[in-house]
């Protein structure tokens, strides 16, 4: 079974005929509030392998089991760490892009929430600061591995499914009793548990004066005023009493005359990625613009530099990067693809 292999409408009629036609006498009440909330309806713990057309002994197996549904392996980070990456095998999969498609991303994020959220972008989270003379940035430590089962669990219930349903649910996206990076589900789910963290700390932002928003674990403070010690005390403060924990080293607070950078890109009077990065890339199209033939990799990569170029209109280096890319695909004498 190939991953995303289904169709429904998107009004969910097609399921509800299918439980239906599993069960006759079915709640008219139960399928309602389902349609208020604008996620599919399941009534028992073994409806999503009804409305998936799989048996209800590999979905047991997937929550007794789910250990022989993932394959693990390090990835080494940036910084030489390594990170342990759980990725869900082929049924499993089906099953978590079917809950992903069909309900936690139908669940809106907040306004100030720019991670995994479809039509919102680093770029964006960037730009919603820019203007400010003073920014602090903290990290939630070990984001996925800190979103428990029964905060999960928690966030099906308040959907509206029963404890069975909603049990079912948690143990499809959840491993070893927390979210797995990997799993598609894992980055809206984290989305949907920080919901109220979200909620209390734009209220705090807002109550000083300040801008909040949040990317994955990456959270963002910005300012017109110097963002005092005893606000940062409050932040940690409300992380922790929704059971994270900022991670103390990568706390960086900028203020006038120094750098302002939000999840890695520079807001000044426009957003642009680092100094250091413009440099290394007019570097490698300048080394490109010497070579009398290029090579596919070399084709990929321009290709990659112009779509990401032309994410930052306003940045006149950015700009600058992008027709060098250009003017090199066409010595290929190849047409350049519309983005």
């Amino acid at each position: 079974m190939p991953t995303r292999s289904y169709f429904f409408p998107p009004d969910f009629q097609h399921i509800e005929a299918i439980l239906r036609s599993d069960d006759p006498m079915a709640d008219e009440l139960q399928f309602e509030k389902f349609r208020e909330r604008g996620v599919a309806p399941l009534l028992t713990e073994f409806d999503i392998a009804t409305v998936l057309g799989i048996g209800p002994k590999l979905i047991v197996s997937m929550l007794k089991k789910p250990n022989r549904h993932y394959r693990t392996f390090p990835l080494t980070k940036k910084d030489g760490s390594e990170r342990q990456i759980s990725a869900p095998r082929t049924y499993l999969k089906v099953a978590q892009w079917w809950i992903l498609d069909n309900i936690v991303s139908r669940v809106p994020a907040s306004e100030n929430v720019f991670g995994f959220c479809r039509g919102r972008s680093i770029q964006d989270n960037a730009r919603y600061h820019l203007g400010s003379t003073h920014i602090l940035n903290v990290d939630i430590k070990s984001f996925f591995d800190s979103v428990t089962f029964s905060q999960v669990l928690l966030v099906f219930k308040e959907l509206g499914y029963s404890q069975p349903a909603a049990k079912t649910l948690a143990g499809l996206c959840t491993l070893n009793g927390k979210l797995p990076q990997g799993a598609p589900t894992s980055p809206n789910i984290a989305n949907m548990v920080l919901s109220k963290v979200d909620r209390e700390l734009e209220a705090l932002a807002s109550s000083v004066g300040s801008k909040y928003s949040r990317y994955a674990d990456d959270i963002t403070f910005s300012a017109d005023d110097y963002i005092s010690e005893q606000f940062q005390v409050r932040v940690e403060d409300v992380v922790k009493s929704a059971g994270f924990e900022l991670k103390a080293s990568k706390t960086r607070y900028a203020g006038t005359g120094s750098r302002r950078e939000v999840t890695g890109l520079i807001c000044g009077t426009f957003v642009q990625p680092p100094i250091e990065w413009r440099k290394l890339n007019r570097a490698r199209l300048h080394n490109l613009g010497k070579k009398p033939v290029l090579e596919k990799s070399d084709i990929a990569y321009l290709l990659g530099l112009r779509g990401y170029s032309m994410q930052f209109p306003d940045a006149v280096q950015m700009q600058a990067l992008l027709a060098g890319a250009d003017k090199l695909l066409l010595s290929t004498k190849k047409p350049v693809p519309e983005t």
